[in-house]
């Protein structure tokens, strides 16, 4: 199944560390939102230097309400594809991660 996977954020320092996981899965997800639940803006640096090798990398900022909840409901909104994954700044997916979870929808 095609995945877009919703990663949420409030800028913390652990973003890149699952941003390098992401861009090392054996089967790449189809879309990545990278919602930011904090300050405006405070994810552009860091998601610049990984968008070469995470070209299916979307930003969304949206700070109406400061919850994860919130955050994941803004990126399944934003999704085009049927397969959703949530994670947030602070995981690190092993490299076959993407390719297992899609698996996994595919046979449920």
């Amino acid at each position: 199944m095609d995945v877009t996977v919703v990663l949420t954020t409030v800028g913390g320092p652990w973003l890149t560390g699952q941003l390098d996981a992401l861009s090392r899965q054996t089967r790449p997800a189809e879309q990545i939102v990278l919602v930011n639940n904090g300050p405006r803006h405070a994810v552009d640096a860091v998601a610049a230097i990984w968008k070469p090798f995470l070209p299916q990398l979307e930003i969304l900022d949206d700070d109406r309400t400061a919850s994860c909840a919130f955050a994941r409901n803004v990126g399944a909104a934003h999704a085009r594809h049927r397969g959703l994954l949530f994670l947030d700044d602070d995981d690190e997916v092993t490299p076959g991660y993407v390719a297992a979870m899609s698996a996994a929808l595919d046979r449920a």
